[in-house]
């Protein structure tokens, strides 16, 4: 089995990787750039389609190693499609560059499409509504926090990492990989964006597999409580809702894009690009595999000191 667990790494990670070497000669023959305005925190033109890596990557390499298991478990070959929706949305925004409220609509419509495959899984509409809502609600927030080289891309690594080591399933080194292949040219200075279709893709594949992992818990362990996950997840919790605060107290639109996210105000405090992501990244992932352990109670007082912590920096620090 430790083959299989390499074989499939290793093929997700060459898969992404050559595949945004790829878009990388493309967008640039084609001038399919991402240019730099006052709400980017780029220099130089960049490349914007890297989600497209991540998703075809996952594609090819969940069909091959799933392949030997198709007569035992019919219902696993659904999973991907689970995501398709939230790609063609992300997409569709990044070739038409969407409004606010068109994309919105079409991100709730897209939270809609997975209930119809969840039913493969028995799990319905009551059950399924609370899915509903964090994927609207986060799908915008890792939309919003792909906002600095790397940070998008390494906060679903740390995101799908503390579930795996929760309750492992060699998908999970599938989308790790996938994910991970774009990360290498991602990394400061990016060579290469996701866009909407990866962060989008990325904040669907965290949201669905969180609660698939709620629902079967540790070696066939009752599963976790919601309010495990909340650690897990907080930093698009906290990065969304304090650049809501922000823009409010500035009087600006909160629809608007701008150099004001939690991980743009640690950059003012004198933390670099990769200062940040690493620091968030092993909060994220300690944090979250913590919680997947703990009870609920002490989950949510971690989850609580984690946003007052991070609030409390900031404040002490908003001189310098």
């Amino acid at each position: 089995m430790i083959y299989l667990y390499i074989f499939v790494s290793v093929l997700s990670l060459l898969i992404s990787y050559f595949i945004c070497r790829f878009i990388i000669y493309f967008s640039h023959k084609k001038g399919l750039l991402d240019h730099p305005n006052e709400f980017r925190q780029h220099d130089t033109p960049t490349p914007y389609f890297g989600g497209i890596a991540i998703f075809i990557s996952f594609i090819v390499v969940f069909y091959i190693s799933c392949f030997p298991f198709w007569n035992h478990s019919k219902s696993i070959f659904w999973l991907p499609v689970l995501f398709l929706s939230f790609f063609l949305v992300g997409l569709i925004d990044d070739i038409f560059k969407l409004s606010s409220t068109l994309k919105l609509l079409l991100i709730i419509l897209a939270s809609l499409i997975p209930y119809y495959i969840f039913s493969v899984f028995y799990i319905n509409f009551k059950q399924f509504f609370p899915i509903f809502l964090c994927l609207i609600f986060f799908t915008n927030a890792f939309n919003l926090l792909d906002n600095i080289d790397g940070l998008c891309a390494s906060t679903g690594i740390a995101v799908l990492t503390a579930l795996a080591i929760y309750n492992f399933n060699f998908f999970f080194l599938v989308l790790i990989f996938a994910i991970a292949g774009f990360l290498i040219l991602n990394f400061p200075k990016a060579k290469i964006f996701m866009g909407d279709t990866g962060s989008l893709l990325i904040g669907a594949i965290c949201v669905i597999f969180a609660f698939l992992s709620m629902k079967t818990g540790t070696s066939g362990k009752a599963g976790t409580h919601i309010l495990n996950y909340l650690p897990l997840f907080w930093l698009p919790i906290y990065d969304t809702f304090s650049v809501i605060i922000v823009r409010l107290n500035a009087g600006k639109s909160v629809l608007i894009g701008g150099k004001d996210h939690f991980s743009h105000r640690l950059m003012k405090r004198g933390m670099s690009n990769w200062s940040v992501i690493t620091v968030l990244f092993f909060i994220t992932l300690i944090a979250g595999t913590l919680s997947l352990f703990s009870p609920p109670l002490f989950s949510t007082e971690l989850f609580i000191f984690l946003i007052a912590a991070s609030a409390t920096y900031e404040l002490l620090t908003r001189s310098k």
